[in-house]
């Protein structure tokens, strides 16, 4: 008698075996429920990161308009941080340089009017970028 219908057997030992007796819909909605916790996680990394780049900001009486655009710049910068994954870069050192990569723009606009906040900035970006990371690797 012929087993499988003819086919080879698989390997005795397979890493996928625990998938290959589900059904694809199963891993599927797994796959994105895992998604949708990274997403979420990585959004409050981002509130958090925000808020913590902001607070000297809001002491400070800065513009509106300056304050907005470094919340978001942490919210969006932390959702990347979080959901990349850099070849050959160790997972610490992953947020640092995104954040301070994405800062550069900023940095450049800044430094027009204001040479000494370049330092203050590329300072903020690294620090807040590594603890981003450092969070999004243990909360994910």
């Amino acid at each position: 008698m012929i087993e499988n219908g003819g086919r080879r057997p698989a390997a005795r030992y397979s890493y996928l075996e625990p998938f290959d007796r589900l059904p694809k819909s199963c891993y599927k909605a797994t796959t994105e429920e895992a998604g949708m916790k990274t997403l979420w996680v990585s959004m409050a990394i981002g509130l958090v990161a925000g808020l913590i780049d902001i607070a000297p900001m809001v002491a400070q009486k800065m513009d509106h308009r300056a304050i907005y655009s470094a919340f978001l710049q942490y919210f969006f910068v932390s959702i990347i941080i979080v959901n990349i994954d850099l070849p050959g870069i160790v997972w610490w050192l992953q947020g640092s340089l995104i954040a301070l990569a994405l800062a550069v723009p900023i940095i450049i606009i800044v430094s027009v009017s204001d040479k000494k906040a370049i330092p203050i900035i590329a300072a903020m970006s690294v620090v807040l970028g590594a603890c981003i990371g450092l969070a999004g690797y243990f909360f994910r």
